[in-house]
């Protein structure tokens, strides 16, 4: 029995084509997948900017304490010492009456009502003090150059303080000297002489008026 086939149907003709068709794609498919890269996408994002610098100033909080102003010191009952060396006369005067030392300038203050004051009244306390011309320092320099040590006290060891209690009158010559305390040798009358020749001084003041003014002087006497 013979088999015919169907030339339409017969497979096995073109099975030869198809398995070289079959091997073409193989050979395709395998240059392909030596061709084909694969690349990594890098997510990271690299921003460059420049670096904020921050910068805090510091502010001096150191605060200065104002200069303290010195005021001149005033002695007060401090008597006027006369020194003298054993070899040659050395002279230190410190003073100071029964009142405050004047300071320059002089300031006058002002007078509500103006009081009627006896001519012959003595004050103690007034509203401006008397000067001797050239102030204070002034004073000092006329009793150095004036007083001097006694030879004779000088010789004889004598020592001591010589109180002396005058008035300066509204003209601001001294008056009515009178010595409270002595000291031997010539102290007392060289502390006498000294005050009766000072010149005149500014006189004090009492509701603007010049007054009279009650002055004590110590004179000490010291040999070194």
């Amino acid at each position: 029995m013979i088999i015919r086939k169907n030339p339409k149907t017969d497979l096995e003709k073109k099975r030869t084509t198809f398995l070289l068709i079959g091997f073409v794609i193989s050979l395709l498919m395998v240059a392909a997948a030596f061709e084909y890269r694969t690349y990594e996408l890098d997510k990271r994002i690299i921003i460059k900017a420049k670096p904020v610098e921050f910068i805090q100033e510091e502010v001096d909080r150191t605060f200065q304490k104002p200069p303290e102003v010195e005021l001149p010191e005033i002695k007060r009952d401090v008597p006027i010492e006369i020194v003298e060396d054993d070899d040659e006369a050395d002279e230190d005067f410190e003073i100071d009456a029964s009142s405050d030392a004047p300071v320059e300038p002089i300031v006058f203050p002002e007078v509500e009502k103006e009081q009627e004051i006896p001519d012959d009244t003595i004050f103690t306390n007034v509203q401006v003090e008397p000067q001797f011309p050239g102030g204070y320092s002034a004073f000092l320099k006329y009793l150095a150059n004036t007083i001097k040590y006694p030879e004779v006290a000088r010789q004889n060891g004598i020592t001591g303080t010589v109180y002396i209690k005058f008035i300066l009158e509204k003209d601001g010559t001294p008056t009515d000297l009178v010595v409270l305390r002595e000291v031997a040798g010539g102290c007392t009358e060289v502390a006498l002489k000294a005050i009766e020749n000072m010149p005149p001084w500014r006189p004090a003041l009492q509701n603007m008026k010049p007054v009279r003014y009650h002055f004590m002087l110590p004179v000490k006497f010291t040999l070194r």
